[in-house]
């Protein structure tokens, strides 16, 4: 079974961070807020880091966190789905 990730956290010196696919689009209107940065091994084409630490809204972390999904879950070919 093929398994693709839609995040991944990290945790350095009690900062939390997850990373989430996004649509290129609009990764550099995202990167303006405070808390949303390039990620650091990860495309920053299509990858955003975003800080849990309070400084991004939960209700955007949590459409981020759809669309992130939404965007993993559209590239796995139909059969291993």
């Amino acid at each position: 079974m093929l398994v693709k990730r839609c995040s991944a956290c990290s945790t350095l010196i009690n900062l939390i961070v997850v990373h989430l696919k996004c649509d290129p689009e609009f990764i550099d209107e995202l990167r303006e807020h405070k808390g949303i940065d390039k990620p650091f091994n990860l495309s920053p084409k299509h990858w955003i880091s975003v800080d849990l630490n309070g400084d991004v809204s939960h209700e955007l972390i949590k459409d981020l966190v759809m669309k992130s999904y939404k965007l993993v879950a559209e590239g796995i070919p139909k059969k291993n789905k």
